[in-house]
């Protein structure tokens, strides 16, 4: 019925009550408004939620006819300090709209991309990375590789990731968006809080030039930060930093005469195994092919580069197989740059750690490999449990 007309059908006197009704809800909404500052209430330790505003005028014409009004809800957004794992203060929010980065959940350690070895130059804006400690079905399943089988490696490290880091791009929450070199700095930041208090660090002998064998302990803290100013050629002031593109987050290369032009992209865990799981469907086709040596991966090794995200690799292979024809035509020329280029992107994504000799006293950087086995990492072969043994 139309209020007009259902309001002229009363009497006076029910007029003149609703009227008292609506009057006195006004009063007790603005008394709540007036008695707390915060438009929160807290309901129990629940997320808060936002208390109505008060009515303005041309609400209040509408409460006082006895029509409904429909107030927009208040966004519930709460800030509070966020203090990461050394100590650094920062304001955050829990709907991640404002920052670059969201609250992780309770047990999770939250990254700072200065600490990253990629300094985050090639996750898109609004990325955030999270870590735990391991458990022991994620240690068991890591810790049974064999020793020197990197491919087995590669695999228990990526579960061993699945499991224990949230990592965020955009809208979707996946390991296989991080990329392949941060993921040997977040294995260490998984290990430093995941090892007892007075565990001896991860150690690796490397072998000087001069000869002296030096032990280098191993921490998420030393690991090396990509260097991208390594010289392409012997133009010291053409590297790889000088073609890195913000927007694409990617290397463009241009070249003099236009034609060489290309886009090469730092692989993430999602490329280099989707792109690995092709590669052993395509030998598996050729007789006498161990496709669990790495070395069969040569004639594909050099695609990871090429692809920009790994959701585009479909469970047929066609998006790879369209990259390996496109490539096929390219010239002699371009393929030779294509090839020295991502030569030098590898050599910077290798992880690795700097160090004084103690035989000579000079700095040396160190490769991080494990020639004792992955499994050293959070099992150490070397230390007596016999003590432990009734």
């Amino acid at each position: 019925m139309n209020n007009d007309l259902e309001n002229e059908m009363l009497s006076p006197e029910r007029k003149e009550e609703i009227a008292r009704q609506n009057l006195s809800k006004i009063e007790e909404m603005n008394s709540q408004s007036q008695q707390s500052s915060s438009i929160y209430t807290v309901d129990q330790g629940n997320m808060p939620s936002p208390k109505s505003k008060p009515p303005n005028e041309f609400e209040v014409q509408r409460i006082l006819k006895g029509e409904p009004v429909d107030q927009p809800r208040t966004s519930n957004k709460r800030k509070i300090n966020f203090t990461d794992e050394n100590g650094n203060v920062t304001e955050v929010d829990d709907q991640g709209s404002v920052h670059s980065f969201s609250i992780p959940k309770v047990g999770y350690y939250f990254v700072p991309e200065k600490h990253l070895p990629s300094r985050g130059d090639f996750y898109l804006p609004g990325y955030s990375i999270a870590y735990r400690a391991a458990q022991t079905k994620e240690i068991k399943h890591y810790a049974t590789t064999d020793r020197g089988d990197y491919l087995e490696f590669s695999d228990a490290l990526n579960y061993l990731l699945r499991y224990c880091c949230e990592i965020k791009i955009k809208n979707t929450i996946s390991h296989l968006d991080l990329l392949e070199f941060d993921r040997i700095y977040l294995l260490f930041c998984i290990r430093e809080i995941t090892m007892p208090e007075g565990t001896q660090p991860f150690t690796i002998q490397h072998d000087c030039h001069c000869g002296y064998v030096n032990d280098l302990p191993i921490t998420k803290d030393n690991i090396n930060k990509m260097d991208w100013n390594i010289p392409i050629g012997d133009d010291p002031e053409k590297t790889l930093a000088r073609y890195y593109d913000p927007e694409k987050r990617c290397f463009s290369i241009k070249t003099k005469n236009g034609k060489n032009d290309m886009l090469l992209y730092v692989p993430t865990i999602g490329t280099t195994s989707k792109v690995f799981n092709f590669m052993q469907k395509e030998l598996q086709k050729k007789k006498n092919t161990d496709f669990n040596n790495i070395y069969a991966f040569k004639e594909y090794s050099k695609l990871y580069y090429v692809i920009p995200d790994h959701k585009l690799i479909d469970e047929k292979g066609s998006y790879v197989k369209k990259i390996l024809f496109e490539q096929n035509q390219w010239s002699l020329d371009k393929i030779k740059l294509f090839i020295r280029l991502t030569d030098k992107i590898e050599e910077a994504i290798t992880p690795s750690v700097t160090y004084t000799c103690k035989g000579c006293g000079e700095e040396v950087s160190a490769d991080i490999m494990f020639p004792e086995g992955y499994k050293k990492v959070f099992i150490d072969d070397a230390t007596d449990i016999s003590d432990e043994l009734s």
